[in-house]
Protein backbone atom coordinates (compact mmCIF):
# COMPACT_ATOMS: atom_id res chain seq x y z
CA UNK A 1 0.00 0.00 0.00
CA UNK A 2 1.21 3.44 -0.52
CA UNK A 3 1.63 5.56 1.88
CA UNK A 4 -1.21 8.55 0.27
CA UNK A 5 -3.49 5.63 0.81
CA UNK A 6 -2.14 4.69 3.91
CA UNK A 7 -3.02 8.45 4.78
CA UNK A 8 -6.73 8.57 3.49
CA UNK A 9 -7.36 5.69 5.44
CA UNK A 10 -6.20 7.31 8.54
CA UNK A 11 -7.98 10.37 7.36
CA UNK A 12 -11.10 8.77 7.49
CA UNK A 13 -11.11 6.90 10.31
CA UNK A 14 -10.42 10.12 11.80
CA UNK A 15 -13.32 11.30 10.32
CA UNK A 16 -15.60 8.67 11.51
CA UNK A 17 -14.22 9.37 15.21
CA UNK A 18 -15.19 12.95 14.93
CA UNK A 19 -18.60 12.13 13.52
CA UNK A 20 -19.05 9.39 16.08
CA UNK A 21 -18.60 11.39 19.02
CA UNK A 22 -20.58 14.23 18.07
CA UNK A 23 -23.65 12.16 17.13
CA UNK A 24 -23.66 9.76 19.79
CA UNK A 25 -22.56 11.75 22.73
CA UNK A 26 -19.54 9.96 23.36
CA UNK A 27 -16.80 12.24 24.84
CA UNK A 28 -13.06 11.36 24.14
CA UNK A 29 -12.25 8.35 22.33
CA UNK A 30 -8.48 8.10 24.13
CA UNK A 31 -8.12 5.89 26.70
CA UNK A 32 -7.43 7.82 30.45
CA UNK A 33 -9.23 10.99 29.53
CA UNK A 34 -11.32 12.18 31.62
CA UNK A 35 -15.10 12.04 30.38
CA UNK A 36 -18.04 14.31 30.84
CA UNK A 37 -20.57 12.73 33.93
CA UNK A 38 -23.26 12.43 31.03
CA UNK A 39 -21.45 10.70 28.39
CA UNK A 40 -22.15 7.07 27.91
CA UNK A 41 -18.27 5.32 28.56
CA UNK A 42 -16.01 6.34 31.06
CA UNK A 43 -12.73 4.36 29.73
CA UNK A 44 -10.29 2.76 32.57
CA UNK A 45 -6.68 2.68 31.45
CA UNK A 46 -6.09 -0.67 29.90
CA UNK A 47 -4.14 -4.12 31.26
CA UNK A 48 -2.27 -5.51 28.21
CA UNK A 49 -3.51 -3.46 25.89
CA UNK A 50 -7.41 -4.32 26.02
CA UNK A 51 -9.55 -1.48 26.43
CA UNK A 52 -11.78 -1.33 29.39
CA UNK A 53 -14.61 -0.04 29.69
CA UNK A 54 -17.14 1.16 32.48
CA UNK A 55 -20.99 1.74 31.60
CA UNK A 56 -22.67 4.60 33.46
CA UNK A 57 -25.36 3.72 35.62
CA UNK A 58 -26.96 5.38 38.37
CA UNK A 59 -27.29 1.88 40.39
CA UNK A 60 -23.47 0.37 39.71
CA UNK A 61 -20.51 0.50 37.37
CA UNK A 62 -20.68 -2.47 35.00
CA UNK A 63 -17.03 -3.31 34.03
CA UNK A 64 -17.08 -4.32 29.74
CA UNK A 65 -14.25 -5.76 27.94
CA UNK A 66 -13.86 -3.53 24.89
CA UNK A 67 -12.26 -5.86 21.59
CA UNK A 68 -8.63 -4.97 20.74
CA UNK A 69 -6.81 -4.57 17.00
CA UNK A 70 -4.30 -6.80 18.65
CA UNK A 71 -6.85 -8.90 20.17
CA UNK A 72 -8.49 -9.67 16.85
CA UNK A 73 -5.74 -10.10 14.91
CA UNK A 74 -3.93 -12.52 17.19
CA UNK A 75 -3.51 -15.75 15.15
CA UNK A 76 -5.71 -14.85 12.20
CA UNK A 77 -5.10 -16.94 9.53
CA UNK A 78 -6.24 -15.57 6.19
CA UNK A 79 -4.95 -14.99 2.47
CA UNK A 80 -7.03 -11.83 1.95
CA UNK A 81 -9.78 -10.96 4.84
CA UNK A 82 -8.88 -8.84 7.87
CA UNK A 83 -5.45 -8.12 6.75
CA UNK A 84 -6.49 -4.55 7.76
CA UNK A 85 -8.82 -4.15 10.67
CA UNK A 86 -9.91 -0.67 11.84
CA UNK A 87 -11.37 -0.98 15.01
CA UNK A 88 -13.60 1.32 16.77
CA UNK A 89 -14.83 1.56 20.41
CA UNK A 90 -17.83 3.42 19.25
CA UNK A 91 -19.24 4.32 15.87
CA UNK A 92 -22.11 4.90 13.90
CA UNK A 93 -22.06 2.16 11.41
CA UNK A 94 -19.88 -0.08 10.56
CA UNK A 95 -21.62 -0.60 6.71
CA UNK A 96 -21.37 3.53 6.19
CA UNK A 97 -17.44 3.05 7.76
CA UNK A 98 -16.37 0.59 5.57
CA UNK A 99 -18.64 2.05 2.17
CA UNK A 100 -16.43 5.40 2.71
CA UNK A 101 -13.14 3.37 2.85
CA UNK A 102 -14.12 0.91 -0.12
CA UNK A 103 -14.89 4.54 -2.17
CA UNK A 104 -11.63 6.27 -1.43
CA UNK A 105 -10.10 2.69 -2.61
CA UNK A 106 -9.06 0.77 0.54
CA UNK A 107 -8.28 -2.71 -0.29
CA UNK A 108 -10.11 -5.71 -0.51
CA UNK A 109 -10.49 -7.79 2.48
CA UNK A 110 -10.55 -4.72 4.88
CA UNK A 111 -12.64 -4.90 8.10
CA UNK A 112 -14.47 -2.42 10.21
CA UNK A 113 -15.30 -3.25 13.63
CA UNK A 114 -16.78 -1.77 16.42
CA UNK A 115 -18.10 -2.61 20.02
CA UNK A 116 -20.86 -0.59 19.99
CA UNK A 117 -22.85 1.43 16.46
CA UNK A 118 -24.89 4.25 17.33
CA UNK A 119 -26.77 4.08 14.20
CA UNK A 120 -26.81 0.26 13.25
CA UNK A 121 -29.49 -0.70 10.71
CA UNK A 122 -30.42 -3.60 9.27
CA UNK A 123 -32.66 -5.00 6.12
CA UNK A 124 -35.07 -2.33 4.95
CA UNK A 125 -33.57 0.27 7.03
CA UNK A 126 -34.73 -0.76 10.16
CA UNK A 127 -32.54 -0.19 13.67
CA UNK A 128 -30.14 -3.15 14.80
CA UNK A 129 -29.69 -2.52 18.23
CA UNK A 130 -26.90 -4.15 20.34
CA UNK A 131 -25.41 -3.68 23.75
CA UNK A 132 -22.01 -2.54 24.03
CA UNK A 133 -19.29 -4.91 24.42
CA UNK A 134 -21.24 -7.98 24.04
CA UNK A 135 -21.54 -8.51 20.51
CA UNK A 136 -19.63 -8.65 17.47
CA UNK A 137 -20.40 -5.92 14.81
CA UNK A 138 -18.65 -5.81 11.86
CA UNK A 139 -18.24 -4.79 8.29
CA UNK A 140 -16.03 -6.60 5.13
CA UNK A 141 -15.34 -5.34 2.18
CA UNK A 142 -14.60 -7.33 -0.80
CA UNK A 143 -14.36 -6.51 -4.79
CA UNK A 144 -16.32 -9.83 -5.97
CA UNK A 145 -16.90 -10.99 -9.71
CA UNK A 146 -20.15 -10.88 -9.93
CA UNK A 147 -22.89 -9.45 -12.28
CA UNK A 148 -25.54 -7.19 -10.08
CA UNK A 149 -27.89 -9.96 -10.67
CA UNK A 150 -25.87 -12.26 -9.15
CA UNK A 151 -24.81 -9.96 -5.98
CA UNK A 152 -28.04 -11.38 -3.58
CA UNK A 153 -25.49 -14.57 -3.45
CA UNK A 154 -23.35 -12.54 -1.12
CA UNK A 155 -25.92 -13.20 1.57
CA UNK A 156 -25.89 -16.81 1.50
CA UNK A 157 -22.37 -17.00 1.58
CA UNK A 158 -22.03 -14.81 4.31
CA UNK A 159 -24.65 -16.70 6.18
CA UNK A 160 -22.72 -20.33 5.88
CA UNK A 161 -19.42 -18.36 6.77
CA UNK A 162 -20.72 -16.94 10.12
CA UNK A 163 -22.35 -20.52 10.29
CA UNK A 164 -19.82 -22.51 10.45
CA UNK A 165 -17.83 -20.53 13.03
CA UNK A 166 -20.35 -20.82 15.33
CA UNK A 167 -20.48 -24.54 14.98
CA UNK A 168 -17.17 -24.99 14.86
CA UNK A 169 -16.63 -22.93 18.58
CA UNK A 170 -20.08 -24.05 20.13
CA UNK A 171 -20.99 -27.30 18.56
CA UNK A 172 -24.83 -26.09 18.22
CA UNK A 173 -26.62 -26.75 14.97
CA UNK A 174 -26.71 -23.35 13.37
CA UNK A 175 -30.19 -22.71 10.90
CA UNK A 176 -30.37 -21.03 7.78
CA UNK A 177 -33.76 -18.70 7.16
CA UNK A 178 -34.41 -16.65 4.23
CA UNK A 179 -33.46 -14.09 3.56
CA UNK A 180 -30.78 -13.15 5.95
CA UNK A 181 -30.88 -14.53 9.42
CA UNK A 182 -29.30 -17.08 11.41
CA UNK A 183 -31.17 -19.29 13.76
CA UNK A 184 -30.56 -20.95 17.16
CA UNK A 185 -32.80 -22.98 18.78
CA UNK A 186 -34.96 -21.38 16.15
CA UNK A 187 -34.62 -17.81 17.92
CA UNK A 188 -32.32 -15.17 15.44
CA UNK A 189 -28.62 -14.43 16.66
CA UNK A 190 -27.22 -12.97 13.53
CA UNK A 191 -28.33 -10.79 10.82
CA UNK A 192 -26.72 -9.95 7.42
CA UNK A 193 -26.87 -6.95 5.87
CA UNK A 194 -24.92 -6.46 1.60
CA UNK A 195 -24.51 -3.29 0.45
CA UNK A 196 -23.78 -3.22 -3.04
CA UNK A 197 -22.10 -0.79 -5.38
CA UNK A 198 -22.48 -1.29 -8.92
CA UNK A 199 -20.73 -0.16 -12.31
CA UNK A 200 -22.65 -0.70 -14.93
CA UNK A 201 -24.17 -4.06 -14.39
CA UNK A 202 -21.37 -5.46 -12.06
CA UNK A 203 -20.38 -5.04 -8.68
CA UNK A 204 -17.98 -2.37 -8.31
CA UNK A 205 -17.85 -3.37 -4.47
CA UNK A 206 -19.97 -5.11 -1.78
CA UNK A 207 -20.22 -4.73 1.92
CA UNK A 208 -20.95 -7.66 4.37
CA UNK A 209 -21.96 -6.64 7.17
CA UNK A 210 -22.75 -8.77 10.30
CA UNK A 211 -24.54 -8.52 13.55
CA UNK A 212 -23.84 -11.53 15.59
CA UNK A 213 -25.43 -11.29 19.58
CA UNK A 214 -22.63 -13.24 21.70
CA UNK A 215 -22.47 -12.23 25.21
CA UNK A 216 -25.82 -9.88 24.99
CA UNK A 217 -28.42 -11.66 27.85
CA UNK A 218 -31.10 -9.10 27.33
CA UNK A 219 -33.25 -8.10 24.72
CA UNK A 220 -36.02 -5.30 24.69
CA UNK A 221 -39.80 -6.68 25.34
CA UNK A 222 -41.01 -7.05 21.90
CA UNK A 223 -37.65 -9.17 20.85
CA UNK A 224 -37.45 -12.04 23.21
CA UNK A 225 -39.83 -14.17 21.70
CA UNK A 226 -37.54 -14.49 18.62
CA UNK A 227 -33.58 -12.95 19.49
CA UNK A 228 -31.64 -14.93 21.64
CA UNK A 229 -27.73 -14.78 21.77
CA UNK A 230 -25.06 -17.84 21.82
CA UNK A 231 -24.62 -17.10 25.50
CA UNK A 232 -28.11 -17.67 25.85
CA UNK A 233 -28.63 -20.77 24.33
CA UNK A 234 -25.15 -21.63 25.77
CA UNK A 235 -25.79 -20.78 29.34
CA UNK A 236 -22.38 -19.29 29.27
CA UNK A 237 -20.59 -16.64 27.52
CA UNK A 238 -17.58 -17.38 24.88
CA UNK A 239 -14.29 -15.57 23.44
CA UNK A 240 -15.70 -12.99 21.41
CA UNK A 241 -12.39 -12.76 19.73
CA UNK A 242 -12.23 -15.80 18.89
CA UNK A 243 -15.27 -16.28 17.22
CA UNK A 244 -14.74 -13.35 15.20
CA UNK A 245 -11.21 -14.75 13.49
CA UNK A 246 -13.48 -18.16 13.14
CA UNK A 247 -15.56 -15.84 11.01
CA UNK A 248 -13.29 -14.07 9.02
CA UNK A 249 -10.97 -17.22 8.51
CA UNK A 250 -14.76 -19.18 7.09
CA UNK A 251 -15.26 -16.16 4.64
CA UNK A 252 -11.75 -16.00 3.34
CA UNK A 253 -11.65 -19.75 2.95
CA UNK A 254 -15.32 -19.39 1.06
CA UNK A 255 -14.60 -16.74 -1.26
CA UNK A 256 -12.29 -18.92 -3.55
CA UNK A 257 -16.13 -20.56 -4.25
CA UNK A 258 -17.16 -17.24 -4.89
CA UNK A 259 -14.74 -15.67 -7.19
CA UNK A 260 -14.62 -19.35 -9.01
CA UNK A 261 -18.26 -19.10 -9.60
CA UNK A 262 -19.29 -22.20 -7.28
CA UNK A 263 -22.55 -20.94 -6.19
CA UNK A 264 -24.20 -24.03 -6.53
CA UNK A 265 -22.17 -25.36 -3.19
CA UNK A 266 -22.74 -22.45 -1.40
CA UNK A 267 -26.63 -22.48 -2.12
CA UNK A 268 -26.86 -26.15 -1.47
CA UNK A 269 -25.31 -26.30 1.68
CA UNK A 270 -27.54 -23.27 3.09
CA UNK A 271 -30.43 -25.39 1.47
CA UNK A 272 -29.17 -27.99 3.82
CA UNK A 273 -29.65 -25.47 7.13
CA UNK A 274 -33.20 -24.39 6.12
CA UNK A 275 -36.11 -25.62 7.26
CA UNK A 276 -38.98 -23.85 6.05
CA UNK A 277 -39.31 -25.58 2.83
CA UNK A 278 -42.20 -27.51 2.28
CA UNK A 279 -43.69 -25.29 4.59
CA UNK A 280 -46.72 -22.94 4.45
CA UNK A 281 -45.21 -19.64 4.75
CA UNK A 282 -46.42 -16.04 4.32
CA UNK A 283 -44.10 -13.44 2.75
CA UNK A 284 -44.62 -9.69 3.49
CA UNK A 285 -43.88 -6.77 0.98
CA UNK A 286 -45.28 -3.31 2.91
CA UNK A 287 -48.88 -3.62 2.28
CA UNK A 288 -48.99 -7.24 0.07
CA UNK A 289 -48.88 -10.33 1.45
CA UNK A 290 -47.89 -13.38 -0.46
CA UNK A 291 -48.75 -16.98 0.59
CA UNK A 292 -48.09 -20.67 -0.82
CA UNK A 293 -45.39 -23.52 0.14
CA UNK A 294 -41.26 -22.85 0.51
CA UNK A 295 -39.82 -25.10 -2.69
CA UNK A 296 -36.55 -24.09 -2.95
CA UNK A 297 -33.87 -21.39 -4.50
CA UNK A 298 -33.06 -20.12 -7.80
CA UNK A 299 -30.22 -20.22 -9.18
CA UNK A 300 -29.54 -16.21 -7.75
CA UNK A 301 -31.03 -16.62 -4.57
CA UNK A 302 -34.56 -15.84 -4.68
CA UNK A 303 -37.34 -18.40 -2.94
CA UNK A 304 -39.61 -19.91 -5.24
CA UNK A 305 -42.61 -20.05 -3.64
CA UNK A 306 -45.49 -22.28 -4.82
CA UNK A 307 -48.68 -20.15 -4.97
CA UNK A 308 -52.37 -20.10 -6.00
CA UNK A 309 -51.35 -18.55 -8.98
CA UNK A 310 -48.49 -20.71 -9.55
CA UNK A 311 -45.03 -20.71 -9.10
CA UNK A 312 -43.33 -17.54 -8.31
CA UNK A 313 -39.60 -16.19 -7.46
CA UNK A 314 -39.69 -13.43 -4.56
CA UNK A 315 -36.42 -11.84 -4.26
CA UNK A 316 -37.47 -9.81 -0.99
CA UNK A 317 -39.88 -9.96 2.16
CA UNK A 318 -40.49 -10.83 5.52
CA UNK A 319 -41.28 -14.86 6.24
CA UNK A 320 -43.98 -15.91 8.37
CA UNK A 321 -43.92 -19.64 8.87
CA UNK A 322 -46.78 -21.82 9.64
CA UNK A 323 -45.55 -23.98 12.08
CA UNK A 324 -47.20 -27.37 12.37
Amino acid sequence: MTDNMADCDHLICQFFCRKVMRSANIADLRVGQPLASNSLFRYAHPPDGLAVAKVASAASDVVLSMLSKTELSRGLKTDLVGKKLFVFESIDSTNTCARTLAEAGTEEGSVVVADYQSEGRGRLGRTWQAEPAKNLLFSVLLRPKLSKEQSGLLTFYAAIAVSRAIESMTGQRVECKWPNDILLNGKKVCGILIENSFEQEHVAYSVLGIGLNVNQHTFAQELTERATSIANELHAEIDRAELFRRILQEIDALYQDVQKSRYDLILQEWKERCKMFGQQIDVSQGSQTISGVARGLSTTGGLIMETAKGLQTIHAGDITIHRR
